[in-house]
C-alpha cells in the first residue's frame, strides 16, 4: 500500500494547476525538452494514468489530459490523502462528481479550479485536528 500524502504536500514539484490548459501547456514544455522523467512525475502528482504519458510521448495524443482526466486524477490524488471515514465520505462524492463530469465537461473544469481544492484541503485538515488525528 502507497504511503498516505500530507494534504499540504500535495502538488509540490509542479504546483496545483487551475485548469487542463496549464496542466497540458506543462507538458508539452516537457515533451519538447525530451524530459520524459518529468513527464511521469508531472502524470504521477496530477494522477494522470502512466499509459497516458506514453501515448503523449509516441504522438498518439496531442495533450497529456483531458478536462475529465485531469479531473479524475485531481480527486483520486485528492481522496487518497484520506482514510476512515472522510475517504468513505469524499469518495461518495467523488463517484457522484465522476458521474456529473461524464454529462458536462464543464463539472471537470471545476474541479480543476486550485481554489476549490485548497479549499477542500484545508476542511479536511480542520476535521482531522478536531478529531485529534493530525
Amino acid at each position: 500500500m502507497a504511503k498516505k500524502v500530507a494534504p499540504a504536500q500535495l502538488f509540490t514539484k509542479f504546483g496545483e494547476f487551475d485548469s487542463v490548459e496549464e496542466l497540458n501547456k506543462t507538458a508539452a514544455g516537457l515533451r519538447a525538452e525530451g524530459d520524459i522523467q518529468g513527464l511521469q512525475e508531472l502524470a504521477k502528482e496530477n494522477g494522470i494514468d502512466p499509459y497516458e504519458v506514453e501515448d503523449y510521448v509516441d504522438g498518439m495524443s496531442d495533450e497529456l489530459a483531458t478536462p475529465i482526466t485531469a479531473a479524475l486524477g485531481r480527486l483520486n490524488v485528492e481522496l487518497e490523502t484520506l482514510e476512515g471515514p472522510e475517504k468513505v465520505m469524499c469518495g461518495f462524492y467523488a463517484v457522484f462528481a465522476n458521474s456529473a463530469m461524464l454529462e458536462n465537461e464543464e463539472v471537470a473544469r471545476g474541479i480543476m479550479k486550485e481554489c476549490i481544492g485548497r479549499r477542500n484541503r484545508r476542511i479536511c485538515c480542520r476535521e482531522r485536528k478536531t478529531q485529534g488525528r493530525l
